[in-house]
């Protein structure tokens, strides 16, 4: 356990002292500005080398960097990873054995979490969008393209509440939303068909259908047939609507224009009494004397009166 001096050359050709005892074997040593390692070994052979250094430079720029971010710009799942990358980087900056592999290898993931940031996500038009949606009123429109509506609004809500959609995960939810809104059928306004089926029913109901060709019966029936399909369609649109009233109103008018006055061959156009027999032999009120003749001349006696009254009272 003696004491024993050491020498050896620096690299510089500056010679260095060190005394040690038999028990150490090597010993750090501050020569031309820069920290030297002086070995010896049991043997007495010494060496003399520069320890590894370490640079940290780039690390401490990146977690500076890291630090001035904000968090809510970003998602809050690519945050978490960027916490968790910085947090490891700070504990290698502040680690003085931490070796130059390790630093690296902190800024390398330090840096990939940073590239990885993904921006919070506009959702100022979705959340417009979904508003709008949210206020319609679904029984205007038909059940099909009500449910597809239904169905991109869910989708639209669920990204609208994930904190972590990307922007383009918006803008396909606002554009998918859309245009479920834009394909939505209205129902068809039903008014006027169902007064006009109303009307037709009822006069024909009333007709002496036997005066009139069986085809603009049998016309009339089919039309008031499809007009009471579509208006018992829920999901009628416009268009049926429109159909079906269009056809209804053609089949009415050809047979309100036939001339049933026709069947008798002593009633002439442009009388005076023309329209009044077409009227009263159109609905059966009376039907002529027989042989295609009505004697619009003749005097009606008592008991055709009350026949006459009967028939009119249905």
């Amino acid at each position: 356990d003696r004491d024993w001096r050491v020498s050896a050359n620096h690299p510089e050709d500056d010679l260095l002292y060190l005394y040690l005892t038999a028990s150490e074997t090597a010993h750090e040593v501050v020569a031309g500005g820069e920290t030297w390692l002086v070995t010896v070994t049991p043997s007495g052979n010494v060496t003399v080398t520069q320890p590894a250094t370490t640079d940290k430079t780039a690390l401490d720029e990146a977690i500076a960097s890291a630090e001035a971010l904000n968090s809510e710009d970003y998602t809050p799942a690519t945050w978490a990873a960027l916490e968790e990358a910085l947090a490891d980087a700070r504990a290698v900056s502040g680690d003085e054995n931490a070796s130059q592999e390790e630093i690296d290898a902190a800024l390398a993931a330090l840096e990939a979490a940073i590239a990885g940031l993904a921006a919070r996500a506009d959702k100022s038009d979705l959340l417009a969008a979904i508003e709008i949606v949210k206020a319609l009123d679904g029984s205007k429109f038909t059940s099909d393209s009500w449910a597809a509506l239904q169905a991109a609004l869910a989708a639209a809500e669920a990204v609208a509440a994930d904190p972590n959609a990307t922007q383009e995960e918006v803008l396909e939810a606002t554009r998918n939303l859309n245009i479920a809104a834009e394909r939505l059928i209205r129902r068809g306004d039903k008014t006027a068909l169902t007064e006009l089926y109303d009307s037709a029913a009822l006069d024909l109901s009333r007709l002496a259908v036997d005066v009139f060709p069986a085809e603009l019966i049998a016309d009339l029936e089919a039309a008031l047939e499809a007009a009471e399909a579509v208006l018992n369609d829920a999901d009628a649109t416009q268009a049926d609507v429109d159909a079906a009233q269009a056809a209804l109103q053609t089949a009415w008018d050809a047979l309100k224009a036939y001339p049933v006055n026709s069947m008798y061959t002593d009633i002439p156009d442009g009388q005076w009494y023309t329209d009044a027999v077409d009227f009263v032999t159109r609905y059966g009120f009376m039907n002529g004397v027989g042989s295609g003749l009505f004697h619009p001349g003749d005097n009606v006696n008592r008991a055709q009166f009350v026949t006459i009254l009967y028939r009119m009272a249905g």
